[in-house]
Protein backbone atom coordinates (compact mmCIF):
# COMPACT_ATOMS: atom_id res chain seq x y z
CA UNK A 1 0.00 0.00 0.00
CA UNK A 2 1.36 3.58 -0.54
CA UNK A 3 0.39 6.41 0.91
CA UNK A 4 1.09 9.94 -0.33
CA UNK A 5 1.21 13.23 1.66
CA UNK A 6 1.41 16.28 0.13
CA UNK A 7 1.55 20.06 2.05
CA UNK A 8 1.63 24.06 0.22
CA UNK A 9 4.30 24.99 2.13
CA UNK A 10 8.05 25.89 1.32
CA UNK A 11 9.32 22.24 1.49
CA UNK A 12 12.39 21.49 3.22
CA UNK A 13 16.03 22.80 2.00
CA UNK A 14 17.99 20.61 -0.40
CA UNK A 15 20.79 20.50 2.26
CA UNK A 16 18.60 19.21 4.72
CA UNK A 17 16.22 16.76 2.98
CA UNK A 18 19.20 13.72 3.78
CA UNK A 19 19.11 14.19 7.25
CA UNK A 20 15.04 14.91 8.41
CA UNK A 21 14.65 11.53 9.30
CA UNK A 22 17.39 11.67 12.17
CA UNK A 23 16.93 12.12 15.78
CA UNK A 24 16.88 15.57 16.74
CA UNK A 25 18.00 16.80 13.29
CA UNK A 26 16.62 20.15 12.58
CA UNK A 27 16.59 22.58 9.87
CA UNK A 28 16.95 26.40 10.72
CA UNK A 29 13.26 26.48 11.55
CA UNK A 30 13.05 23.50 12.93
CA UNK A 31 11.73 22.79 16.79
CA UNK A 32 12.45 19.29 18.21
CA UNK A 33 13.33 17.17 15.72
CA UNK A 34 11.69 14.16 17.21
CA UNK A 35 8.00 13.97 14.90
CA UNK A 36 9.95 12.52 11.74
CA UNK A 37 12.45 10.20 13.77
CA UNK A 38 9.17 8.71 15.48
CA UNK A 39 7.01 8.32 12.34
CA UNK A 40 9.59 6.43 10.20
CA UNK A 41 10.42 3.85 13.33
CA UNK A 42 6.65 3.78 13.84
CA UNK A 43 6.64 2.85 9.92
CA UNK A 44 9.67 0.85 9.88
CA UNK A 45 8.43 -1.26 13.00
CA UNK A 46 5.50 -2.22 10.61
CA UNK A 47 8.07 -3.49 7.86
CA UNK A 48 7.32 0.09 5.46
CA UNK A 49 9.52 3.00 4.20
CA UNK A 50 8.67 6.48 4.10
CA UNK A 51 10.44 9.16 1.98
CA UNK A 52 10.46 12.68 1.62
CA UNK A 53 11.04 15.21 -1.53
CA UNK A 54 9.83 18.76 -2.53
CA UNK A 55 7.46 19.40 -5.53
CA UNK A 56 6.74 22.69 -6.80
CA UNK A 57 3.92 23.32 -4.55
CA UNK A 58 5.80 21.64 -1.38
CA UNK A 59 7.09 18.99 0.73
CA UNK A 60 5.89 15.07 -0.31
CA UNK A 61 5.67 12.26 1.77
CA UNK A 62 5.90 8.87 0.54
CA UNK A 63 4.86 5.88 2.97
CA UNK A 64 5.23 2.44 1.66
CA UNK A 65 3.32 -0.13 3.94
CA UNK A 66 3.03 -4.19 2.66
CA UNK A 67 -0.37 -5.50 2.89
CA UNK A 68 -0.77 -8.58 5.39
CA UNK A 69 -2.37 -11.10 4.92
CA UNK A 70 -5.08 -12.20 7.52
CA UNK A 71 -3.78 -14.70 10.51
CA UNK A 72 -0.23 -13.45 9.53
CA UNK A 73 1.78 -12.48 12.00
CA UNK A 74 4.66 -10.06 12.01
CA UNK A 75 8.30 -11.02 13.15
CA UNK A 76 9.24 -8.51 16.74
Amino acid sequence: MEITISDDGPGFEAKDLPYIFERFYKGEKGNLGLGLSISKSVIEKHLGKIFAENSISGAIFTIELPIIQPNTHLDT
